[in-house]
């Protein structure tokens, strides 16, 4: 079962229903892409992209970049990262 979208969100931001929207949509365009664990982390402007690490390589290839940036800037983010340590549940926990 997957986290809370709020999870995807550092503490004391504040989270609207818009925003939980943009990160349910990232993420399910991730899952159409074939990826199975994901997860889109809002810094303001920016998205950091977190799948499998093993799927790493795979994110950062150019077809998949390009989509993934293309979803980003869809739903309003400026920039978009790939997070190399791969995917890290609870990493907004101190």
């Amino acid at each position: 079962q997957a986290a809370c979208l709020a999870s995807r969100f550092p503490y004391g931001t504040e989270i609207t229903r818009e925003a939980l929207a943009k990160v349910e949509r990232i993420e399910d365009r991730l899952r159409d892409l074939g990826f199975r664990q994901v997860r889109a982390r809002c810094h303001g402007d920016l998205v950091r992209i977190e799948v499998d690490k093993p799927d790493v390589e795979r994110a950062a290839a150019p077809d998949v970049r390009d989509a993934l940036v293309q979803a980003a800037r869809r739903e309003g983010f400026r920039f978009v990262t790939l997070d190399l340590m791969g995917f890290r549940s609870g990493v907004f926990n101190p």
